[in-house]
Order: C-alpha cells, then structure tokens, then sequence
C-alpha cells in the first residue's frame, strides 16, 4: 500500500510539472500572439494612412487636368475668333481686287488697316504658340506625377494582406481596402463615367490614362486648327505684296 502511494505521488509530481511546462508554453505563445497582433495593427493603419495619401493625390491630380481642359477650351476659342477674322480679311481682299475704282488714298488707307489687321493677325498666332508650349510643359509634368502615382498605388496594392493565420481564424479580423472605405474613388468614378474594374490601382490608372488621351486629342485638334490659320495667313501675305 505504501509503494502504490508513493508511485502515485511521483506519478503526480510529474504532472505537475509538465502542467507547469504546458502553462509556460502558453504564456509564451500568448506574448508572441499579442506582438504579432499590435505588428498587425501597425502595418493596417500604415496602409490606411497610404490609401488616403493616394486619394488626394489622384484629386489633386484630377484638379490639374480640369485645369488644363478650361485653358484648352479658351485657346480653341481664340482660334475660332482668328478664324473668323481670317475669313474676313480675305472677303475684304476679294472686294478690294473687284473694286477697280477705289481712289488712291482709299487704296493707301486700306493697305495700312489691311496691314496692321495682318500685324494683329500675327500677334495673335505667336500667342497661340506660347499657350501651345505651356500646355506642352504641363502635360509633360503631368505625366511624370502619373507615372509616380500609378508606382504608388502598384506598391500599395503588391502590400495587400497575406494568407489568414491561425491567430486569425481564432477572432482577430483584419478588414481589407474596399471601393465603399473610400467615396472619393466613387466621386472620382462619376466624373468620367466610368465602370468600377478590377482592383482600385488599376481603375485609377485606366482612368488617368483615359483622361490623358482625351487631352492629347483636344491639342492636337487646336494644333491643326493653328496650322490651317498659318496657311490662310500666309496666303494673304501673298496676296498682299501681289496687290502692292
């Protein structure tokens, strides 16, 4: 009777200590557990922070190309109002060549409005041109802040979430970036009339690139117009010095 209880007490002095064990195993996964958690926390609200970063700067960016569009618009008008003039000077011309009993002194003041209307004509041409290379250097500007935003946001979205772990199956829920987490993107969205695809990096920067290709359109269309304006000019210097 004596042996089988001092059997039993080592045999309960070994559990014991293997519950202490146990207990120490524990502690040590439950430290480890709360370091990975607060490592988590950290690394969200740093992403959080780079999504809102990236938001203003696609509004910022979204600003500029507004901004280049309103002055885009007041250059093509300019052009319209060269235009017209352009087609006036020339009915002007056409009448003074039918007209073969102008006085000489008439002749002599039309030459000098005619003249000082083509000086004006000029003028106006060299202004376009300046307006032409400052909207050439915005857009160049323009597309290197694109091309470091569309980096950003890559690198962003490449920092996404991993696989869960166990410590997440276990109640620990980390919440991903979502299109309804940020209403500017939506905002954003509606201005060009666009359909929400795939990942936000890749709608931001299929919708800055659309936003681009629209510009370079309108330039090209004002430097075509710029170019038929040069022809009608030079044409009515000839005519002109032809008269003379």
């Amino acid at each position: 009777m004596l042996s089988e209880l001092e059997s039993l007490s080592q045999k309960m002095k070994a559990m014991e200590e293997e519950l202490e064990e146990v207990e120490a195993d524990h502690q040590k996964e439950c430290l480890l557990f709360a370091k990975r958690s607060e490592d988590w926390s950290s690394r969200i609200n740093t992403l959080q922070k780079d999504n809102q970063r990236l938001c203003t700067e696609v509004r910022d960016l979204q600003n500029e190309l507004n901004r280049t569009k309103q002055e885009l618009h007041k250059a093509l008008a300019e052009v319209g109002e060269l235009k017209i003039k352009a087609a006036r000077l020339e009915k002007e011309n056409a009448e003074l060549r039918d007209s073969t009993s102008l006085h000489e002194e008439q002749e002599g003041m039309e030459k000098e409005r005619l003249e000082r209307e083509n000086a004006e004509l000029q003028q106006e041409v060299c202004k376009l041109k300046t307006l032409q290379e400052k909207y050439e250097k915005e857009i160049t500007e323009m597309k290197e802040k694109m091309k470091v935003t569309t980096r950003e946001l890559e690198q962003c979205m490449e920092m996404g979430m991993p696989n869960k772990t166990p410590e997440q199956s276990e109640g620990i829920e980390v919440r991903r970036w979502t299109w309804n987490q940020s209403e500017r993107f939506g905002e954003f969205g509606q201005v060009f009339g666009a359909q929400r695809i795939g990942d936000p990096a890749t709608y931001v920067v299929k919708l800055v690139i659309l936003a681009e290709c629209d510009l370079q359109g309108q330039i090209h269309e004002a430097l075509a117009k710029e170019d038929e304006l040069k022809i009608k000019a030079a044409r009515l210097e000839k005519e002109k010095a032809e008269k003379i």
